[in-house]
């Protein structure tokens, strides 16, 4: 450390008070007063860990600006140029993790994965993650789609059998409607039937029963006059007592009949 002291103030401040703080407006433009150092505008944090942040006249010219992720991370408070690879432990020391990497396309506030870092030197035919890592064998690959065919092909027979099914379930659907439409069509004929019988008035409905009535009791009185007739030995269908039949012996004569000595 090197100490110096002078009665001139610091190049970069147009005026330097100890008595009252110092102020933004107290910086002469385009620099930056920071720690007790001036910088030019645009210029870099030299301290280590903080090389992505700068000086921004404009901003705040007492103060470093906040991190540029532009062209590297910013990871757990410190910056991380693009490309530099995260630090794993190693017996007692560190060494770069091969799969993890600053890569600020990706994400600026975390390491990102490194495409291929695990593929072997030598491996066999099959698919393989961006790391590199295996997913799987072309064999079971291959198996595995095998497998997949055949369910496409029983799916699409199980399909076409339900295909059948439900032609056959609207065929019959239009059957049974069919029937339900000409149930209904009968029912309604035979409400209109009922509806005109029973259209009929009270008062002709009596005066009907009253003619029925009367023929019934004037048929039931003939028969029993005729019944009882019978019953007395009297031809049903004879002449009235007194009343003479037959015809004349000599033929028709006129005047007396006692005159002729016809009896």
């Amino acid at each position: 450390m090197k100490l110096k002291s002078t009665l001139a103030p610091p190049s970069c401040l147009s005026t330097c008070n100890p008595a009252y703080p110092l102020q933004a407006s107290d910086v002469k433009s385009g620099h930056c007063y920071i720690d007790r150092h001036c910088y030019a505008h645009g210029t870099s944090s030299p301290y280590s860990g903080f090389e992505c942040t700068r000086c921004d006249a404009a901003v705040g010219p007492l103060q470093w600006s906040s991190p540029d992720t532009s062209k590297a991370c910013f990871i757990n408070g410190a910056c991380v140029s693009s490309g530099a690879h995260a630090q794993v432990s190693s017996g007692r020391s560190y060494v770069d993790d091969p799969c993890l990497h600053c890569d600020p396309s990706v994400t600026s506030s975390d390491y990102s994965p490194v495409t291929g870092c695990k593929l072997p030197s030598t491996f066999r035919a099959g698919c393989y993650a961006d790391s590199g890592s295996e997913v799987i064998s072309l064999a079971a690959m291959m198996a595995e789609n095998d497998t997949n065919h055949m369910t496409i092909a029983s799916m699409q027979t199980g399909n076409a059998q339900l295909i059948s099914e439900v032609a056959l379930f609207s065929k019959q659907k239009t059957i049974l409607e069919t029937q339900l439409d000409s149930a209904i069509s009968a029912g309604e004929a035979k409400s209109t039937a009922t509806t005109s019988c029973e259209g009929m008035s009270n008062d002709l409905a009596i005066a009907l029963i009253a003619v029925v009535s009367a023929m019934f009791v004037t048929t039931s009185a003939i028969l029993g006059f005729l019944v009882f007739k019978e019953r007395k030995g009297n031809p049903l269908f004879g002449p009235a007592p007194g009343v003479a039949v037959g015809m004349p012996v000599d033929g028709p004569t006129f005047g007396n009949p006692a005159e002729k000595g016809d009896v």
